[in-house]
């Protein structure tokens, strides 16, 4: 088989500036989560946040870390950059997709497009965690069994990847369900009887997985003694489901906090009016248009539709990949079946100048997101060290070893510090975090201090109706051998 020399180079410079713009992660970061790790250790983490969450390729992965004892900040980096790996190969796969429907040699077009479906802003909060890898693996999964069901493949084969991925990770499931739709698009250009067979289809794969995946949880749940807490119960998805319509114009216009609010919707009212503007021009009888609003009605629905169970984790980036997703997933439809992009027209430029501009702002986003995360990282960690000499000077002048805390908050805790601008989930503060203040505090210290009840009458005189906004040796008070701390 004859390489491509030119394709080889151009996959190589996309995967030289993906790995420099995620930069900020691979030379290391500290998600709220991974001091939680730490403390619990690659085997106990595994088992009770892995593997009682279905994710039995995240546990394998953990087990193998723990059997050779791997540095934390190298197992971060490490799977981060195979998460971005794999993420690479999502966007050569979707460029492959894209030059199958439109033979014209428009690389540097194909090449953002790709990049902005996959790379897209809710996709920064995959690449968040250590399980950014089985999240990555799971979209590569999905992708290819959706391409795989458009193109009439065997359908036992569908179920495995899809199986698989489900393993991998299943708040991605979005994936399958809405780049399925949008293949089928690309290929009839209109509604017929097989795409709403092949639905039909892709529902059924996605449930029966789901409910594979759930058997494992609980059987696994019963081995370990172990209970899972996002699920949520039947009596519920009434409720659910009217929060959810409730709430959804809050996820399109804040974006998970992951994009500059209103700014996803002004970029998809732009494609909306251009696309009318050319269902008109083109006498297409608006076909167009009505096949994008279907896209995205199918990308928002597919989002929250495990919601519908549990609003657990409502509204969070990495369970909204397919609305990141619809800008890209929008042009690549134009590419794929309109000659929009084309004809050297107004449209063409105009389309170009969209593109290009939501490129610019998502890349610009994500570097602000990550240096801002770095920075929150740092000052994490100048906080725990302040804690820990405040633990310190009393055990120095008491004589007395801390071994216990208790901890409470004050009137208005405080997410995010003052001095980052961008507030989200990267920024968030690990002291106030609850499920890792005090692993935080223990990893900088390098204590193990054990988590006790906080005593309510010690609370009411030293901590009740007090509101700080930075920290205060006041929030830290010594009783024998315990601290009682209150997070600002």
């Amino acid at each position: 088989m004859k390489i491509n020399k030119k394709s080889v180079l151009k996959n190589l410079l996309i995967t030289i500036v993906i790995l420099l713009i995620y930069s900020p992660l691979l030379i290391g970061h500290y998600s709220t989560d991974t001091y939680r790790l730490i403390e619990m250790g690659y085997n106990k983490y595994s088992i009770e946040y892995s593997l009682n969450d279905g994710r039995i390729f995240m546990y394998i992965i953990g087990q193998i870390a723990a059997k050779i004892n791997i540095n934390i900040n190298m197992y971060v980096i490490l799977l981060t950059f195979l998460a971005i790996i794999i993420s690479v190969i999502c966007i050569i796969l979707i460029e492959k997709i894209l030059k199958k429907y439109n033979k014209r040699e428009q690389s540097i077009i194909v090449a953002l497009i790709a990049y902005v479906t996959i790379m897209n802003f809710m996709y920064l909060e995959n690449l968040y965690f250590t399980e950014c890898i089985v999240m990555a693996m799971s979209i590569l999964l999905y992708i290819i069994a959706a391409k795989m069901l458009n193109e009439g493949g065997n359908i036992l084969k569908i179920f495995l990847l899809v199986l698989l991925g489900v393993f991998c990770y299943q708040g991605t499931i979005n994936v399958f369900i809405t780049f399925y739709f949008l293949f089928a698009l690309i290929e009839n250009k209109t509604i017929n009887k097989t795409i709403l067979k092949n639905m039909c289809i892709v529902l059924g794969i996605s449930l029966i997985s789901i409910a594979i995946n759930m058997l494992q949880i609980k059987l696994c749940g019963k081995i370990y003694g172990l209970e899972q807490t996002r699920t949520g119960k039947i009596n519920e998805i009434w409720f659910n489901i009217v929060y959810i319509i409730k709430n959804i114009d809050t996820l399109l216009i804040q974006s998970s906090d992951l994009f500059p609010k209103y700014v996803f919707l002004i970029f998809l009212t732009l494609i909306m009016i251009c696309i009318v503007i050319w269902d008109k021009k083109e006498k297409e009888g608006f076909n167009n248009f009505i096949n994008i609003v279907l896209l995205t009605i199918v990308a928002i629905v597919s989002s929250v539709i495990i919601n519908v169970v549990s609003l657990s984790s409502f509204g969070l980036g990495r369970m909204v990949f397919s609305v990141g997703a619809l800008i890209g997933m929008i042009y690549m439809y134009l590419y794929s079946t309109t000659a929009i992009m084309d004809k050297k027209t107004f449209f063409k430029y105009i389309m170009i100048i969209i593109l290009v501009g939501y490129t610019i702002i998502n890349i610009c986003n994500t570097l602000n997101i990550l240096i801002s995360h770095q920075r929150a990282n740092k000052l994490d960690k100048e906080e725990a060290i302040q804690a820990n000499k405040f633990i310190d000077e009393y055990e120095n002048e008491s004589g007395i070893k801390v071994k216990h805390i208790a901890v409470a908050y004050d009137n208005d805790i405080t997410w995010n510090y003052k001095e980052i601008k961008h507030k989200s989930l990267y920024t968030h503060r690990a002291l106030m975090i609850w499920w890792c203040n005090v692993q935080t505090i223990n990893y900088f210290g390098n204590r193990n201090l054990e988590k006790v009840p906080m005593d309510t009458e010690i609370y009411n005189e030293n901590f009740y109706g007090k509101n700080w906004d930075s920290l205060n040796k006041e929030q830290f008070v010594f009783k024998g051998d315990t601290l009682y701390y209150c997070v600002y």
